[in-house]
């Protein structure tokens, strides 16, 4: 889990949205690599400790995520492996 704390805090610096990083740990999570335990430890981590950065984020994602984009997030993914 420390390897996925620093790639996403990396992205983050690089300049990923705080609900992109979001949105991929969902589709972590729907494709067994993670569990939902796993976000709040990661995106503490990637905010630094910026508690309303990482409400903010979820948030965000939240009013733009359903299942079936999850679902062809990992679709896209599968078909590129």
């Amino acid at each position: 889990m420390e390897n996925l704390k620093e790639y996403f805090r990396r992205k983050f610096i690089e300049g990923y949205e705080g609900y992109e990083i979001v949105i991929t740990l969902l589709a972590l999570i729907k494709d067994g690599k993670i569990t939902e335990d796993d976000i709040l430890p990661i995106m503490n981590y990637v905010y630094m400790g910026n508690v309303t950065g990482v409400y903010n984020a979820l948030n965000k994602a939240r009013t733009l995520v359903d299942d079936k984009l999850i679902d062809d997030i990992i679709e896209e993914v599968e078909k590129n492996n």
